[in-house]
């Protein structure tokens, strides 16, 4: 794909996540300017009762404090005291810390997320392991779905598309109108539906996910691993240090309680779930990143298979049930916001509570996309090398091809095992030399030589150029052969070619020797296709010309009739004709040459 359409693509599909940076910092509160905050300080000051300014004012003149300061202080004091008095025992405010019973209640969550850790690491630290999930859980849903290029598109017609435009981006122009019309086709409430079906999932991901360790050391407790029993420790923690901590938090358990008891997880969904599980046990804890994306397959054949013989893992949708109502509880016990509000000093910080989001038909479309178009770009050496087959069998069909005898590919040559080049235009060169041999004098000349004893008689310009190209063209057969030639035994060129290949496998200095001519031979083919080609295409220019010419002499002249091959054929019908072979064999050659490039 174009580099461009390439990073618009990878943007959509980023936004069609509702999936944390890994690498960059997610920002659990919203910035207020100051504009904004001076906003709602003097909203919230107008709202203070008459009695209350008073004391206020007379606050501020005792202390040499502005009202603004004043007010501030009294709320901060508010967030003190409503803490004290309903949340006892969670912070010493002198000593601004926060006391082991923080780290306790949050323990009691961290406990609940244990086993359901590994499957949603698998899940969420990878996008594409993400993306995996929701395409195959999409695709099970959707009446017939499309999966590959050629369910969208037939190979024939793939084939027929490049037959008729020769270029790869009218094959891209129609395969994206083909994806437009298979996205425009599917139910509207087939991905709102998986949306609600994986709230379970969204809603909670933060939470299980959570930096519990980290947050532990700061209360200088480390949890290990697969030992949930040890009796734990925990001393008092910096309330500073845990702000960062104590707004995650905030945030995952703003999440997990929205979804109160809609906890019941779809049938595919846990079935999904389950294999992964399966797969998580299978390999072990030490890679849990490697090789997710070659599963995804596998987990959306064998999710059936499980569903079959009953194998769905229903304590996966306990254990989710469990943590929501102990999150819900530790949200009630943790005024989590206040907390950061207080110690912040600032009443006006604002921490984020968004709603999870996933946009499944958007990144549908985008994964999608991306996949056909590289479907596309893997299928098309293919498609253009059986178009090209077809297109040459067609032409010379009946004739019989002569090939050459020394600018070839050598049998007894191992090219890849030697890592070496062979020539590369051995199959250009002899398609322009039978072309000539056969077309040229057979089909084209008469054209010629009708036009340059007739129409073209009295235009010297005009037929200059019509007798330069078709000079050029005549010369095809004699480059060709000649070239051939300095190949052979009896050239100094080729002497010298067929001692380096006899010796090639055992001496590295004939090999740098052999490509340097290979690479020379290459280079003096090129210019003759190069040159004949142009010849070709000046010829049907020529023959464009005439045709399309608005003087009443030449139009005249277009229609008389000449035999050709004991039939009377009129003048503008042999040239459309011949310019149209011509144009036709330019752009197969062109095709090859593409080919042999690579």
């Amino acid at each position: 794909m174009p580099e461009k359409e390439r990073e618009e693509l990878l943007s959509k599909l980023k936004r069609s996540l509702y999936v944390p940076e890994e690498v960059e910092e997610r920002k659990y509160h919203r910035e207020i300017d100051k504009n904004e905050r001076e906003e709602k300080l003097l909203k919230d000051l107008n709202k203070v009762s008459f009695f209350s300014r008073i004391l206020l004012w007379i606050k501020s003149k005792l202390s040499g404090k502005t009202i603004r300061e004043m007010y501030l202080n009294t709320r901060i004091k508010h967030f003190k005291k409503n803490i004290a008095s309903k949340y006892p025992g969670l912070t010493g405010f002198e000593t601004r810390d926060l006391t082991p019973k923080v780290a306790e209640m949050v323990f009691g969550v961290y406990t609940l997320t244990v086993p359901l850790r590994d499957i949603f690491r698998r899940i969420w630290i990878n996008s594409e392991d993400l993306e995996g999930m929701l395409v195959t859980l999409l695709e099970k849903r959707i009446p017939n779905p499309k999966k590959n290029l050629t369910d969208l598109v037939p190979l024939e017609t793939l084939e027929k598309n490049f037959l008729e435009s020769g270029t790869k981006e009218a094959m891209r122009d129609l395969v994206a109108k083909s994806l437009e019309t298979y996205f425009d086709s599917l139910p509207k409430d087939i991905s709102r539906d998986l949306e609600r079906d994986l709230l379970p999932v969204t809603c909670t991901k933060d939470l299980i996910l959570f930096q519990y360790k980290s947050f532990f050391q700061l209360f200088h407790f480390t949890p290990a691993d697969g030992d949930l029993e040890k009796k734990t420790f925990f001393k008092n923690a910096s309330a500073m240090l845990c702000l960062q901590h104590l707004e995650r938090l905030h945030y995952a358990l703003s999440q997990a309680i929205l979804l109160k008891d809609a906890t019941e997880i779809p049938e595919d969904v846990l079935a999904y779930m389950t294999e992964l599980k399966k797969n998580i046990e299978a390999e072990g804890d030490e890679k849990l990143t490697a090789g997710l994306q070659d599963q995804t397959d596998d987990i959306g054949k064998e999710d059936n298979e499980g569903r079959e013989r009953g194998e769905i893992d229903k304590g996966i949708e306990v254990s989710l049930r469990r943590l929501t109502a102990k999150a819900a509880a530790a949200h009630r016990s943790l005024p989590l916001e206040m907390l950061v509000k207080y110690f912040m000093k600032d009443p006006y910080h604002e921490l984020v509570t968004n709603t999870p989001e996933l946009r499944v038909k958007e990144l549908y479309g985008s994964v999608f996309r991306l996949k056909i178009f590289a479907e596309l770009e893997k299928i098309f050496p293919e498609i253009r090398q059986r178009v090209v087959e077809k297109e040459i069998q067609v032409l010379f069909e009946g004739k019989s091809m002569i090939h050459f005898r020394n600018y070839r590919e050598y049998e007894s040559i191992d090219y890849n095992k030697l890592g070496l080049p062979f020539f590369r235009f051995t199959r250009s060169l002899h398609l322009l030399f039978n072309y000539a041999r056969h077309f040229y004098k057979e089909y084209i000349r008469d054209a010629v030589q009708v036009l340059e004893r007739g129409i073209l008689s009295q235009n010297r310009i005009t037929n200059d150029r019509l007798l330069q190209y078709a000079a050029a063209v005549e010369d095809i057969e004699n480059r060709a052969v000649s070239f051939d030639y300095s190949l052979s035994v009896d050239s100094e060129d080729g002497k010298l070619f067929q001692r380096l290949r006899f010796t090639l496998a055992q001496d590295k200095s004939h090999q740098r020797m052999y490509r340097t001519l290979v690479l020379q031979k290459d280079r003096e083919v090129q210019a003759i296709i190069d040159r004949s080609l142009d010849a070709l295409r000046g010829l049907a220019t020529v023959f464009d010309d005439i045709i399309s010419s608005k003087s009443d002499a030449l139009s005249s002249q277009l229609n008389t009739h000449y035999f050709i091959k004991g039939k009377p054929v009129p003048l503008h019908q042999i040239l459309a004709e011949r310019k149209g072979h011509l144009k036709k064999f330019a752009e197969l050659l062109d095709q090859v040459m593409k080919l042999e490039k690579g």
